[in-house]
């Protein structure tokens, strides 16, 4: 009804396609028919670049998002895939379930080990005033509990804090 209005005919092969284009984008950008429609060529023609390009940019802004939120916490997705390799290792050679558990324990605990080792490594990077600043402080919270250390000097508990290395056992490991 509406193209009986307009001095083009939509039977030209050209213009039929770009009228195909424009209700193929419609539909499948789901972007809806609406009740205003383009009429002239140069309207389906402007229609179908804007829809390509809100879509595009909808879908790129979308893309960034996700993917923002999937690397929100590397650590954790550090976790997970070792969790998820130490479940395959024990699928693929069917361990006894004891095994197992101990396994997730160990890759459990062994994070937070490595979140240590990071942070000692930060330290390290560190200039030698802030470092020992930190040292101090880390060994006011760490070694004040300890019935040994109370009443040393702070400078011999940040030495004993800088010279700490740390090390990781399983849980009831023999050594």
């Amino acid at each position: 009804e509406r193209f009986s209005q307009t001095p083009f005919d939509i039977c030209q092969p050209g213009l039929r396609y770009l009228a195909s284009l424009y209700w193929a984008i419609v539909t499948l950008t789901s972007i809806g028919y609406g009740d205003m429609l383009p009429v002239t060529p140069a309207e389906f023609f402007m229609c179908c670049l804007g829809m390509l390009a809100g879509s595009l940019i909808s879908t790129y802004l979308v893309g960034t998002g996700c993917h923002l939120l999937s690397n929100i916490r590397p650590e954790h997705q550090s976790y997970q895939r070792r969790m998820d390799s130490f479940n395959w290792l024990a699928a693929d050679f069917a361990l006894p379930e004891d095994l197992r558990v101990r396994g997730r324990e160990f890759v459990r605990q062994s994070s937070s080990f490595e979140r240590s080792t990071r942070s000692l490594q930060v330290l390290k990077d560190l200039s030698p005033s802030i470092r020992q600043a930190i040292c101090d402080e880390i060994a006011a919270q760490l070694l004040q509990g300890i019935w040994i250390f109370r009443g040393t000097n702070t400078s011999f508990r940040a030495d004993l804090i800088n010279r700490m290395v740390p090390h990781f056992y399983s849980p009831a490991e023999v050594l």
